[in-house]
C-alpha cells in the first residue's frame, strides 16, 4: 500500500512540474490553479486510500462474519420492500422507542400511528367490516373520504370567509368613535387578562400583546406568568412591554407550573372584577374588550360571557375555518368545549370554585367552564368574531396531537361534571376518534310507548317493529299504529299477525281528524316514562333506545331526537332551525355524519329550537303538561309547536347525533310547511321568532340547510343580537 501511494505522490508532482515548465506562456494565476487542482487529487487520493485500508481490516475481524451472516439472514426472512420488512422496521422503531423514552410514550405513538392508518388504509378498513358495526363504522368511513367536490367547497369557502371577515373590519374612523363610546359608558369594570406564557415566538408574542394595546375600551390589564421560558428573547419583550405600558404585569416564575398553575399565578395577579384568557400565540379583535363591557352595560349582571372566533395563519396574514356558536347550549359541553376564545369570567366566579386544577392539564379551561357555570345562569354570547387562534404546530388549534395528554383530561372533565351535576350518564370515547359520547349510566328499565305513524303502504312496519323489538334491551316497550289516512276497505294481512306477534294497538284516523290529534289519541291509556314518535319509513341503528333514553334522562331535558340519514349516510332531518318567517330550516340537511363546518360539527350533542316529529321523544309527564300536540295544525309544525311550547316550560330540547334511522324507502326529503301552518306556527312561537333562534347563529344565511356566511348587505351581522330564553335555561 505505502508503494502505491509514493507512486501516486510522484506522479502528481512530476505531473504538476511539467505543467509549470512547458507553461511559461501562460498566466500566472492559470499555473496556480493547476496546482490547487493536483493538491486536491491527492488529498482524494490518500482518503481512499485509508478508508480501502480500514475495510480490509474490518472484513477481516469475527464482527464482520457474524454481522455478515445475520444480515443475509434478515434480507431471506424480511427482503426489502415487503410487508414483513416494514413490520420489522417498525418493530425495532417501537423497541428504541420504549428504550428511550417508556412504554406510556410508546403506547401514545402507536396509538396515533393506528389512527393514521385507519384514516389513510382504505383497503385494510374493508377488511375490518367483517366484524365491526356496520352503521359506526359506513358513518365514520364516510367522514374520512373528502371528495374533490368537498374540496372545492372548502376552498371557496375559505376565500368567502376572507373577504366577508375583510368587510367586517372597523375603519379608523369607526374605531376613533368606539374609543369615546367607550369613555363614555356608565359601567367600566376592570378587566383583567390571564395570558401564562411559555417560549412563544418574539414575533407572535409581540403581536398578541399589540393586539391589547389596540383596544379601543382602555381599562384592562394583562396578567403574565411566565414560566421560566428557555428563550431569553422571551424576558426581554415581556420586560419591554412592562416598562412602556403599566397595564402589562409580568411576573417571571422560578420554574414551569404548567398551564394550569401558571394561570393561576396570573389569577392571583389579577385585579379587575372580571378575567378574560388569552393565550400567548393568538390575537383579539381591536373592539374585542368593546363590545364585551357594551354587553355588560346592557345587563351588569351577567357572570360569563363568550364570542364567535376564527383562526389565524402563523405570519397573521390570513383568516380562515371560522367557527360561529348558537347561544347558551350546556349539552354541547358535552361533547366540545365551544365555549373557549373570547371568554370572559366574573372574578370572584372563578376564584370561589378554586381557579384552575392542575389535575386537569390539557383541558383546564373546559373543567373550569363546567364548575363556574354549575354555579350561575348568567350567560351571555355575543356573536361577533373577536378571538383569532393562531394555527401553528405548537398550538391545538394544529390539531390534539400537538397536546397528546389533551384527551384524558377531558374525559376526566367532562365525567366529573356529569357527576356534580347528577347527570345519569358517563363519557367515553367513541370507537372512531376523540369525540366523546355519552353513555347511560343508570340501569333502571323505562317503559316507553312507541307511537308509529304509517299509511299502511310500503309493507315496512314487521320489519320496523322487528329492528325496534330486536333493540329494546332491559326497557319495557310497548307499539302502538297510528295510521294516518282513510281506514282501508281490507286491512294488510300484516296487520292481524302485528297485533298477535307484537302486542301492538292500532289506532285509525278518524273522518275530518288532523294527524297531531290522531297522534294525541294515540297516547291516550298509555301511563309510561317517555314517549317515542316514529315515522314508518325510518328503520333503527343498532343502539337507538339507550342514546335517546340516556339524553331523555339528563336533569332539564324534555324532549330528544336523532338524525335521520339516506343509506349512503346523507342527513335528511336533525335539528330544526325556526326563520322568522315562520318557516323551518333542517339544518345539516345534504351533509355527511360528522362533517365540520363553520358552526362545528353536524356530530355534536346540539341544544336546539325543534326537533322532527318523525323521530322525537319527550317524557310523558311534559307532553301531559303542555297539552300535547296542538290539533289545529293539518300536515306539519305541530312538532315544532310543542318543542316551543316545552321551551317556554323551561326545558331543554337535546339533539343526538348517535340516534341514527335510516330512510329505506326515499320519503324522508323535508317539506316546508304550508302557507296555513307557517303563518299558525309564525303566531304560535312569536315569542322565539323576533330575534331569530337563538341556538343558529345571526353571522349565517337561515336559508341554506348547509350553514353559510350571511351576506354583509343584510346588516344583521354587525348588529348586537339579544337572545330571548326561560329564566330556568341553564339548568
Amino acid at each position: 500500500m505505502s508503494q502505491v501511494r509514493s507512486l501516486i505522490v510522484n506522479a502528481d508532482e512530476m505531473h504538476g512540474v511539467h505543467s509549470y515548465a512547458t507553461g511559461r506562456s501562460e498566466s500566472y494565476q492559470e499555473r496556480l490553479k493547476e496546482l490547487e487542482e493536483a493538491r486536491a487529487r491527492e488529498t482524494a487520493y490518500l482518503a481512499r486510500i485509508a478508508e480501502l485500508e480500514q475495510r480490509v481490516l474490518l472484513e477481516g475481524s469475527f464482527a464482520w462474519a457474524i454481522a455478515s451472516r445475520l444480515s443475509a439472514l434478515r434480507r431471506r426472512l424480511a427482503p426489502e420492500t415487503t410487508r414483513r420488512d416494514r413490520w420489522l422496521r417498525l418493530c425495532l422503531r417501537g423497541l428504541r422507542l420504549w428504550r428511550r423514552e417508556g412504554w406510556r410514550v410508546l403506547g401514545r405513538r402507536a396509538a396515533a400511528k393506528a389512527g393514521r392508518r385507519l384514516k389513510h388504509d382504505f383497503a385494510f378498513l374493508a377488511r375490518l367490516r367483517q366484524w365491526l358495526p356496520k352503521s359506526d363504522f359506513e358513518c365514520w368511513l364516510a367522514n374520512q373520504r373528502v371528495t374533490p367536490a368537498e374540496q372545492a367547497k372548502q376552498r371557496q369557502f375559505a376565500r368567502d370567509y376572507q373577504r366577508w371577515f375583510s368587510k367586517q373590519q372597523l375603519t379608523p374612523p369607526e374605531l376613533a368613535a368606539q374609543r369615546q363610546a367607550a369613555s363614555a359608558f356608565a359601567y367600566r369594570p376592570l378587566i383583567s387578562i390571564l395570558t401564562p406564557t411559555y417560549n412563544p415566538p418574539k414575533k407572535i408574542l409581540r403581536a398578541t400583546l399589540a393586539c391589547l394595546q389596540a383596544q379601543t375600551y382602555d381599562r384592562w390589564e394583562l396578567c403574565v406568568a411566565d414560566g421560566q421560558s428557555t428563550d431569553p428573547a422571551v424576558r426581554r419583550v415581556l420586560e419591554q412591554a412592562a416598562k412602556a405600558d403599566p397595564r402589562i404585569r409580568v411576573r417571571f416564575l422560578a420554574s414551569n407550573g404548567g398551564i394550569s398553575r401558571n394561570s393561576n399565578v396570573c389569577l392571583e395577579m389579577a385585579r379587575g372584577e372580571f378575567v378574560a384568557l388569552l393565550d400567548h400565540d393568538d390575537m383579539l379583535a381591536p373592539s374585542a374588550l368593546f363590545e364585551v363591557v357594551r354587553r355588560l352595560n346592557e345587563d351588569p349582571q351577567l357572570d360569563f360571557l363568550y364570542s364567535d372566533k376564527d383562526h389565524i395563519s402563523e405570519d397573521g396574514r390570513h383568516h380562515f375555518s371560522p367557527c360561529f356558536k348558537p347561544a347558551w347550549s350546556p349539552d354541547i359541553m358535552l361533547m366540545g368545549c365551544y365555549l373557549t376564545h373570547f371568554t370572559v369570567l366574573r372574578t370572584e366566579r372563578v376564584r370561589a370554585v378554586g381557579g384552575f386544577r392542575p389535575e386537569i392539564e390539557g383541558a383546564q379551561d373546559w373543567d373550569l367552564f363546567f364548575r363556574v357555570l354549575e354555579g350561575t345562569s348568567r350567560i351571555a354570547h355575543i356573536p361577533k368574531v373577536l378571538y383569532h387562534w393562531r394555527f401553528w404546530p405548537q398550538s391545538t388549534s394544529a390539531g390534539i396531537g400537538a397536546k397528546p395528554y389533551a384527551v384524558a383530561a377531558q374525559l376526566r372533565a367532562i365525567n366529573d361534571h356529569c357527576r356534580r351535576t347528577g347527570r345519569k350518564a358517563e363519557v367515553a370515547l367513541g370507537l372512531w376518534g376523540c369525540s366523546p359520547r355519552l353513555r347511560r349510566g343508570s340501569l333502571e328499565a323505562r317503559s316507553i310507548t312507541v307511537i308509529l305513524r304509517t299509511d299502511g303502504t310500503g309493507g315496512r312496519l314487521p320489519d320496523l317493529l322487528h329492528g325496534l323489538r330486536h333493540t329494546q334491551g332491559r326497557d319495557n316497550l310497548t307499539f302502538v299504529v297510528a295510521h294516518v289516512g282513510p281506514l282501508p276497505s281490507a286491512l294488510p294481512d300484516y296487520y292481524e299477525s302485528l297485533t298477535r306477534d307484537h302486542q301492538a294497538h292500532f289506532v285509525f284516523q278518524r273522518a275530518n281528524e288532523s294527524i297531531p290529534a290522531l297522534l294525541n289519541r294515540a297516547t291516550h291509556g298509555h301511563e309510561v316514562d317517555l314517549l317515542f314518535f316514529l315515522s314508518d319509513w325510518l328503520y333503527p341503528v343498532e343502539g337507538w333506545l339507550d342514546d335517546l333514553v340516556v339524553c331523555a334522562e339528563q336533569p332539564g331535558v324534555a324532549v330528544a331526537g336523532g338524525q335521520m340519514l339516506t343509506p349512503d349516510h346523507t342527513i335528511l332531518q336533525g335539528v330544526l332551525v325556526l326563520r322568522r318567517d315562520g318557516q323551518v330550516l333542517p339544518l345539516f340537511a345534504g351533509m355527511s355524519w360528522g362533517e365540520r363546518n363553520c358552526f362545528g360539527d353536524t356530530n355534536w350533542y346540539r341544544n336546539c329550537s325543534a326537533l322532527s316529529g318523525a323521530c322525537l321523544m319527550i317524557r310523558r309527564e311534559v307532553f301531559d303538561q303542555v297539552g300535547g300536540f296542538n290539533p289545529d295544525y293539518q300536515q306539519a309544525g305541530y312538532d315544532v309547536d310543542l318543542c316551543c311550547r316545552v321551551r317556554t316550560q323551561g326545558q331543554r330540547i337535546l339533539y343526538n347525533p348517535f340516534v341514527r334511522f335510516i330512510d329505506q324507502s326515499g320519503e324522508g326529503h323535508f317539506v316546508p310547511l304550508g302557507t296555513a301552518d307557517r303563518e299558525r306556527l309564525r303566531t304560535a312561537c312569536q315569542e322565539f321568532l323576533a330575534d331569530g333562534d337563538p341556538y343558529f347563529n345571526a353571522n349565517l344565511a337561515d336559508h341554506s340547510p348547509r350553514p353559510l356566511l350571511r351576506p354583509i348587505e343584510e346588516g344583521t351581522a354587525l348588529q348586537d343580537v339579544t337572545c330571548r330564553f326561560p329564566a330556568s335555561r341553564n339548568e
